[in-house]
């Protein structure tokens, strides 16, 4: 049995590698096997992906430059060694991993353009490449995220058919880009005055002061915290609410 490994270089944030799971999927697909993922750091992603059935292990692994980048060169190199890989695809614009699966004797190595200078649409670049590695005409791109039953039934406890539930996006990754709280409180209590509804306030644990000055100001008790849960616990309430408002 062919053992195969999608490598994502993810720049820091979940979003670089939610966007590409459409096409680590796709990989998974036309093969017709699990993957085994690499990752570039420690991120939530292990909170989100531990229910995708396509993806097999996940490896953490620094990458850094100076010495370093040979130091992580060498460890993905026995990382490909050690699992016996017959491909490994690349979803990134790296030189890193491509040298560590041709120092690992690996024959099968797809990878973008790496000596490119023109910045690459992320989405686009990465359904070219896709499309072009497995010969498709097309593939999909929107990400789906899998929950398991168990969490969504155990979710579905803490709500109420009767009432229209909402989630509510608060924070965000700075200021500029939120629509503020005065907004979201405004809004809420808008709806209240209009019909039976039931709020869910995510805005992240080092946020809470939004989330919970934004509930002491609604005029009903008819809001939840999410900030203290973690993303794979969030999850749930996204998938179980009838609708999302995000700032």
């Amino acid at each position: 049995m062919n053992k195969k490994i999608c490598i994502v270089y993810t720049h820091h944030k979940l979003g670089d590698l939610i966007w590409q799971l459409p096409y680590i999927k796709a990989i998974s697909q036309h093969h017709g096997e699990k993957i085994d993922l690499v990752l570039r750091e420690k991120t939530q992603a292990k909170n989100i992906l531990k229910d995708l059935k396509y993806l097999n292990y996940i490896f953490y692994n620094n990458f850094r430059k100076g010495f370093g980048y040979w130091v992580d060169v060498i460890k993905l190199t026995k990382i490909f060694i050690k699992s016996n890989y017959d491909f490994v695809y690349i979803l990134d614009k790296v030189n890193k991993p491509a040298i560590a699966a041709k120092l690992a004797g690996i024959k099968k190595v797809y990878c973008y353009p790496l000596f490119k200078k023109k910045e690459l649409h992320l989405v686009e670049a990465a359904k070219k490449f896709t499309c072009k590695s497995l010969n498709l005409s097309d593939c999909q791109t929107e990400t789906l995220i899998q929950i398991s039953e168990k969490k969504i039934e155990k979710t579905k406890k803490l709500f109420d058919e009767n009432k229209f539930n909402i989630v509510i996006g608060a924070g965000s990754s700075g200021p500029d880009t939120r629509w503020g709280k005065k907004n979201f409180i405004k809004l809420i209590n808008q709806l209240n005055n209009k019909d039976n509804f039931y709020f869910y306030i995510q805005a992240g644990p080092d946020q809470k002061d939004i989330s919970r000055e934004i509930i002491n100001n609604v005029n009903k008790k008819n809001c939840m915290d999410l900030s203290d849960l973690s993303v794979r616990e969030i999850l749930p309430f996204f998938s179980l609410c009838d609708g999302l408002k995000n700032s």
